[in-house]
Parts: C-alpha cells; sequence; structure tokens
C-alpha cells in the first residue's frame, strides 16, 4: 500500500471514529443530563449497554468525557494525513518537524489502542457494562496504527519473535506458564491484557516511535520558541477543560447530583415507618413517584439528610405519573408507578414504609412476584401485602393525595415543601443542605 493510499485510509477511518466519537459524547450528555430521556439505541441488555457505561466512573478522565478526548484525537489524526500539505504555508512552516507523519499516526494508533484495552477492560470486569461503539472505535484505532505501520514492521517483528523464540525457549515457556497462571485470578485479568497489548504494540511499532521520538527531539531545537507556545497553548487547554468541567457551577451541580445517580442502592437507608424525629421542627412534605429517576436519587438525599441533621422529619405523599390511578395526567409516562405506591402502603401497615420505598426505588418491580422478593427481604408478610395493596383504602389514600397534588398545582416529580417552601426537582447535596439549614436545621 503507497502512502497516499495510507493516509486516504487513515482518512476514512479518522472521520468514522470521529462521527462515533461525536454521537458518544451525545449519549453521554443525554445519559447524565436529561431527565426523561429514552435509553439510546445501543443499549440492549444489562451487559451492552451504553448508557450504562456513559454513567459510570470511567466514562471519563481529568472531568472530561471520554468521547470529547476520541474527538480530539481524531481530529490529530486528519490533522497529521494532511500536514505535509500545510508545510508550505509560510507561518506553517514549522510544521515541517513532522518528517514522517505517519510514524506520528502509528503511535498515537498504538497508544490509543492500548487506552482502548485498558477500558474494554475496566467496562468487562469492572463495570459490567459493554459500549458496542466504543468497541468500534477500538478496532479503529487498531486499524489506524496497522495501517500507518512501516511496510515490513509486523513481518520483521514476528521473525524476530521466531528467532528468539530458538534462542530463549525456556524463558518464552516461562513467561507464558506465568501469564497464562496469573489470567486464572480475576483480579488479575486486567492487568495481564494491558501487558500483553503493550509488549505486542510497542514491538510492531518500535521504529515508529524510534522516528517519532526523534523528529520531536529535531523539531523542539529548531523551533525551541514555537514549541514552547504549543505546549503552553495546549496545556492551557487541557487545564482550562479540566478546570471547566470540575469547577463551573453548572458542571458542580450536575457532578454532584450525577454522584447519587451511579449509586445502586441506598447506603443511608431508614428502615420503618418514620424518616426523622416525630417532633421535628424541620419538616419535609414530598410529593414523588417511584419510577421517577431523579426521584431516586432525592430519595437517598433526603436519607442522608435526616442521618446528618437532628431536627429534620421527611413525609412521603405518593404523586405517581401512571394512568391506572391518576387521572390528572394526558401521558401516561411512568407506567408501574400506582402499583409500587401500593407496595409502599401496603408495607407500612407492616411498619416499614421507608424500608420498602428505597427498595422499590433500587428494583423497580415489574410484577407482584418481584414485590414478593423484596417483602420477603425485608421480613414482610407477603399474603397481608397482597392484601393490603389490592384493598379499596390503599386506592382511596393515593386518590386523594393526587387531589391534593392537583389543588397545590403540581406538575412534576419530585416536588417538597420544606416549611411550607416549595422546591421543585432534584438539587445538589450542597443545596439541599443549605436549604435545611436556612429553616433550622441543626447537625
Amino acid at each position: 500500500m503507497n502512502i497516499d493510499k495510507k493516509k486516504l485510509t487513515v482518512q476514512i477511518l479518522a472521520l468514522i471514529g470521529l462521527a462515533l466519537s461525536i454521537k458518544l459524547a451525545c449519549i453521554y450528555y443525554v445519559a447524565n443530563y436529561e431527565k426523561y430521556a429514552l435509553s439510546s439505541f445501543c443499549s440492549i441488555s444489562e451487559f451492552v449497554d451504553c448508557d450504562g457505561a456513559a454513567r459510570s466512573t470511567v466514562s471519563q478522565f481529568w472531568g472530561i468525557p471520554l468521547a470529547y478526548w476520541g474527538i480530539f484525537f481524531y481530529i490529530t489524526i486528519l490533522f497529521l494525513t494532511i500536514v505535509d500539505k500545510l508545510k508550505g504555508i509560510r507561518f506553517l512552516k514549522f510544521l515541517e518537524v513532522f518528517k514522517n507523519p505517519m510514524s506520528y499516526i502509528a503511535v498515537l494508533g498504538t497508544i490509543a489502542f492500548t487506552v482502548s484495552m485498558v477500558l474494554a477492560g475496566l467496562s468487562i470486569f469492572k463495570i459490567q457494562k459493554l459500549c458496542i461503539l466504543c468497541v468500534i472505535t477500538y478496532f479503529i484505532d487498531l486499524i489506524i496504527a496497522l495501517v500507518a505501520l512501516p511496510r515490513h514492521a509486523i513481518i520483521d517483528t514476528f521473525r524476530n519473535f521466531i528467532d528468539g523464540a530458538k534462542k530463549y525457549t525456556i524463558i518464552y515457556i516461562a513467561v507464558l506458564i506465568v501469564l497464562v497462571g496469573l489470567s486464572f485470578f480475576k483480579i488479575h485479568k486486567l492487568c495481564i491484557l494491558f501487558v500483553i497489548t503493550i509488549i505486542a504494540l510497542v514491538a510492531f511499532s518500535r521504529n515508529s516511535i524510534i522516528d517519532t521520538f526523534r523528529d520531536f527531539i529535531d523539531g523542539a531545537k529548531k523551533y525551541t520558541k514555537t514549541f514552547i507556545v504549543l505546549v503552553i497553548l495546549a496545556a492551557s487547554f487541557l487545564c482550562y477543560s479540566g478546570l471547566t468541567y470540575n469547577f463551573v457551577p453548572h458542571i458542580k451541580r450536575s457532578k454532584s447530583i450525577m454522584k447519587y445517580r451511579k449509586m445502586t442502592y441506598n447506603p443511608y437507608r431508614v428502615n420503618g415507618n418514620q424518616l426523622g424525629p416525630e417532633n421535628a421542627s424541620v419538616v419535609v412534605e414530598l410529593y414523588s413517584d417511584f419510577v421517577c429517576p431523579l426521584c431516586y436519587i432525592h430519595n437517598i438525599m433526603l436519607h442522608q439528610a435526616v442521618s446528618e441533621f437532628s431536627n429534620v422529619k421527611v413525609v412521603h405523599h405518593n404523586f405517581p405519573f401512571d394512568k391506572e390511578c391518576n387521572p390528572y395526567i394526558s401521558v401516561n409516562m411512568h407506567p408501574g408507578a400506582c402499583f409500587m405506591s401500593k407496595a409502599a402502603i401496603a408495607a407500612r401497615n407492616q411498619g416499614n414504609y421507608w424500608g420498602m420505598s428505597s427498595m422499590l426505588y433500587e428494583n423497580q418491580p415489574y410484577n407482584e412476584a418481584d414485590v414478593w422478593k423484596i417483602a420477603s427481604e425485608l421480613g414482610l408478610n407477603a399474603e397481608k401485602l397482597q392484601q393490603d395493596m389490592n384493598s379499596p383504602k390503599t386506592m382511596d389514600e393515593i386518590e386523594t393525595e393526587l387531589k391534593k397534588a392537583q389543588d397545590l398545582g403540581l406538575d412534576a416529580t419530585p416536588t417538597m415543601f420544606v416549611n411550607g417552601e416549595k422546591i421543585v426537582g432534584v438539587k445538589p447535596y450542597y443545596e439541599l443542605k443549605e436549604i435545611l439549614v436556612k429553616h433550622g436545621a441543626k447537625k
């Protein structure tokens, strides 16, 4: 493959990677910041779940979504494919330091694929969520590296490997036994995958790495001032991006809320019918829906607040956006919410309203069998629970609460009243604490 065909191939691959990275950036934003977003097309199971991967702790580096790093990477690759044409422009003469742009592409592709293998390992072994679009970019990174490598790099590497195996057979076998032995231990799988990938790709791209390093050093010597300016600009960009994602107010608020969204259970869960002291001076009247994802977050925050403040009490009111029991809505936004509201009320009759509430938020039961399982975990009588769920009294209570919500003009969950002050939506925990303190909450 001649150099022009290589560049064209790399350009096509980079454009595909760029398009996928932009799509992944959109998925990241929707998954983390859209309140009522539908699942993306690539979230098709518990394991194959792009949204779940986007919400995980490994979806960012230095506070910046990995998709944004991908966009930067593929733009850089595209730039390197046309750098030879840019050298002719007078004020871009310093670009002549890129004597062999394909070597740079090979090195960057090698680094990108190595990082990709680490991310793949984290996805499989740690968060157990696989992003299909991410996997496609991993292969693109590999192909870019292989296409950019010198023609005989892979053949020469294999020849050297075979020659080494003949000469150092015992050492090769010993290393292989160690790697296979370690692979049986799950904790080491990611490490082994990383080491093997590093060894293989560094071996294949050895000459490209050497050439790139020499070009880099020569360019730094020849265009020292320009080099320093570019380094400062790059460092400034990264610092700005990192600071933006970590300290800008709206990002700070989103990150604070995201922390709770990623929790798979309520670590502050209180069992029983009482959340906070009976005679509390700060009373939170909460209207929520068990299917609402933001209500799940809010539930954890309120439990945490009660654990930190001595005079805060939470009173829960069912406000399901489910047409099965709510005649005031035109769109059936949260089917199953009425069913769960009945389960919570029935659990209250057995002295564990808040325990059941937290479990409903966490497990999202679809049928009675799922509710009986939760009841068993909480030590509740399933038969009595079923009777109370189907009791007309339970339905009357839900209807009464819905009528009250309608009279108050409520149209969103969660909505709370803190000593009468109306607060709509979920707030970052530090803002919630400020609201409670304003009304007299004490540590």
